[in-house]
Parts: structure tokens; C-alpha cells; sequence
């Protein structure tokens, strides 16, 4: 993983638990602090991907 990486997961984790608190253990969580389930990850991965191109 590059630095650049780390730094930014870094953010994302600090912004996620200073919104729903300390005890979010999870990167990619919902919009209630819940984990996100890998099949909507994926989806939501694939749909960004496919608009970033066309």
C-alpha cells in the first residue's frame, strides 16, 4: 500500500468514527454507521467505475 493510501484510509477512518463514534471498527460503512454488505460495495465500485469512463 503506498503512503498516499495510508494517509487517505487514515482520514476516512478518523472522519468515520469522529461522525458515529469510537467503536466503528469498519472503513466502508452505511449511512447509519453500519458495515457495509461486499455485495453492495462491489456494486456501488462497479457503478462509479463505469461512469468514471463513459
Amino acid at each position: 500500500m503506498s503512503r498516499k493510501v495510508v494517509e487517505e484510509l487514515t482520514q476516512l477512518i478518523n472522519e468515520t468514527r469522529d461522525y458515529f463514534g469510537p467503536e466503528v471498527s469498519h472503513v466502508f460503512t452505511n449511512q447509519f454507521g453500519e458495515i457495509m454488505k461486499h455485495d453492495l460495495l462491489r456494486k456501488r465500485i462497479d457503478m462509479y467505475s463505469r461512469n468514471a469512463v463513459g
